[in-house]
This record gives structure tokens, sequence and C-alpha cells, in this order.
């Protein structure tokens, strides 16, 4: 019986000894801490003219579906023979409730911002009509 009374007192002597102890995970809230101010000036590029987006109005026939995790993105090809990677998803939709799958051969009008990468114009989907 002695011996588990001093392991308890050894155990609650441990505890408390290392709950006392002051963690700072490298962060010391010292008043003499010292910061260097680093004066150089960063220097900004403008975005290139891929990153720009405009709002477009797309209307055309689906070519081809690829589901991913939130959505999908249709290819679409307009009258005009131009195609198009529409990007919808219902949180970016304006009204996430109009939300509609499509298939291939569906007629398809899309608005949204539009942008390029690789030569391929994109379009993030704010509202889809079938």
């Amino acid at each position: 019986m002695k011996r588990i009374l001093i392991i308890a007192v050894l155990a609650v002597a441990v505890n408390v000894v290392a709950c006392n102890d002051k963690k700072t995970d490298g962060v010391s809230n010292d008043a003499t801490d010292v910061t260097e101010v680093d004066n150089t000036t960063v220097v900004t590029p403008e975005p290139s003219a891929n990153a720009e987006t405009k709002s477009v109005t797309v209307k055309g026939i689906v070519i081809k579906v690829e589901h991913g995790k939130d959505g999908y993105t249709a290819q679409i090809k307009d009258g005009d023979g131009q195609y198009y990677f529409v990007t919808v998803s219902r949180a970016n939709l304006a009204e996430p409730g109009n939300y509609r799958e499509v298939n291939v051969n569906d007629e398809v009008t899309a608005s949204g911002e539009q942008w390029e990468m690789n030569g391929e114009v994109h379009i993030k989907a704010i509202s889809i009509i079938i």
C-alpha cells in the first residue's frame, strides 16, 4: 500500500511540475525581442492577359461532360464553331437551386466569367439554362 501511495504522489508531482513549465513554441513574449525592419520595395507584376476575366454569355451544344467533386465541366461548341469549357457548380451559381446536369447534345446557354488558359476559353458559370 505504501508503494501505491508513493507512486501516486510522484505522479501528481510530475504533473504539477510539467503543467507549470512555460511553453513558448518558439515565440517569446519578452519585451526585449528585437524585430528587424526590411525596407525593400516589392514590385507586384501586372496580371498577364491570360489572367483577365470578363463576363460573357455563350449558347451552344454540349460536346463532352467531365464530372468533378463539386459539379462538372461541359465542353460547348457555339454556332461559330468556337469551343468553350464551362465549369458549373452549385457554389458558383448565382441561384444554387438552378443547378442542372447536362448531357451530350443538350443545347445550353451559360453566363459567367471567361478567361483563357493554354489557348482554351474557360467560363465559370453563374447561370446555366438548358
